[in-house]
């Protein structure tokens, strides 16, 4: 367009100068002109129609995973699962933690029955014979049981255990017999007693009379110092004089006790260091001594004479029967705890399950005759006539007398596994 316009200008210049004449050839074509400015820029044009998409383009790479997104809420809980099969039974079979001891012996259990008051020869004087009298619970030991020292067959422990000698009767020449100075009439050799005199007399039983019986050693002066006279029914004349301390059973009328025997040890030399009646009987059991008072519900100084003595050394022996101080069924005047240790505190020490187990300790009982807690209470079968009796007796549960063994409120085991442990 710039080149036409240069060109129509320079034709009308010439045409404009030259003479009237003829027409002359047309002149050769003049160069071109230079070119002119560039003209103004022209208007928008109008927007052109959208073309149509181009085919996709290939995908890229996966981009890296985003954050987590937050929880959506719980769903509904489903329909319950079908039930598996049943599985093995548990095992009922007892799980004896002794048998893990290491011990010298092939012993993994004692059991120690501690008779209330009651001598060696009272139970088994002539052990392991019984008279088994018609209409009497028979005994038969077993073949090659061996005898024991008692009156039947008295036997020598600074010996070996031979028989005595020169050989002694203590069936029939009795020292507690033959010893009438100071026995006088009442005076007697052991007798025997059947189940029909199944219940005695309570024969005297302190501290310092035991002793004035034992005579020095002599063994002579039982009946006059701790015989007490008493009328059992069928019993032979001497029950009626202090002779009936001299008595004894036999395996028709103490069968439980034969039969224990004949399963386990006999102690017919187990000599007691201590004299007196239940409560230092019991704690020299399970501490080999009755010294030492750690508590007291009063001064020992004003305790009775039969209970306490003083020991020379500022401190004080128990001689008698006071109950454990703080045992919730305690109700005795003379009232103390022990110092010392007993075979409780060494068992729990080597982690050795124990237990000492005596009538009527469970206070949440209730007895058919509707007693219950501390004073429930039991009627004996009449010989000949029935005696009413406190089930538990506080003086004669010894590890109540300790600190550190006492069950101050008799509570019970937490669960089976518990039992001789707490």
């Amino acid at each position: 367009m710039l080149r036409y316009v240069g060109i129509t200008i320079v034709a009308t210049m010439v045409a404009l100068s030259g003479c009237a004449g003829d027409k002359g050839d047309t002149g050769a074509t003049g160069m071109d002109g230079a070119a002119g400015p560039a003209g103004p820029t022209g208007a928008k044009g109008a927007t052109g129609t959208k073309g149509d998409n181009g085919p996709a383009g290939e995908a890229g790479p996966t981009g890296e995973a985003g954050p987590a997104g937050s929880a959506g809420p719980v769903g509904e809980t489903g329909p319950a699962g079908s039930a598996g099969p049943q599985g093995p039974a548990a095992s009922t079979a007892h799980v004896d933690a002794a048998a893990t001891y290491m011990t010298t012996t092939a012993v993994k259990h004692v059991i120690v029955i501690f008779g209330e008051n009651i001598s060696f020869d009272h139970y088994f004087g002539t052990y392991p014979t019984a008279a088994n009298l018609t209409g009497e619970v028979a005994f038969k030991a077993a073949t090659g049981t061996s005898k024991p020292n008692n009156l039947s067959t008295p036997l020598d422990p600074t010996n070996s255990f031979a028989a005595v000698t020169p050989a002694i009767d203590l069936i029939n020449a009795n020292p507690n017999f033959t010893n009438t100075v100071t026995n006088g009439t009442d005076a007697a050799n052991p007798f025997r007693l059947g189940a029909a005199s199944a219940s005695t007399k309570d024969m005297g039983h302190n501290y310092l009379p035991e002793q004035q019986a034992s005579d020095n050693g002599l063994m002579d002066s039982f009946p006059f110092y701790v015989g007490v006279a008493g009328p059992p029914p069928g019993a032979p004349a001497a029950a009626l004089t202090k002779g009936q301390v001299m008595a004894y059973y036999d395996g028709n009328t103490v069968t439980a006790l034969w039969n224990y025997a004949q399963q386990g040890a006999l102690n017919d030399n187990s000599w007691s260091t201590v004299f007196g009646p239940s409560t230092p009987g019991a704690i020299n059991l399970i501490s080999g001594q009755t010294n030492g008072f750690s508590d007291t519900n009063k001064d020992p100084a004003t305790m009775g004479a039969t209970h306490v003595v003083a020991d020379g050394n500022g401190g004080y022996t128990m001689i008698g029967d006071t109950d454990p101080l703080y045992d919730v069924c305690s109700t005795a005047g003379d009232q103390n705890l022990m110092a010392g240790k007993n075979i409780g505190d060494f068992l729990n020490a080597k982690d050795i399950s124990w237990g000492f187990f005596e009538g009527g300790f469970d206070l949440t009982l209730t007895n058919p005759n509707g007693t219950t807690g501390c004073a429930r209470s039991s009627t004996t079968v009449p010989q000949p006539t029935a005696v009413t009796s406190a089930d538990y007796i506080p003086h004669h549960q010894p590890f109540q007398y300790y600190k550190s063994t006492a069950n101050t409120n008799h509570a019970r085991p937490s669960s089976v596994a518990a039992i001789g442990h707490t």
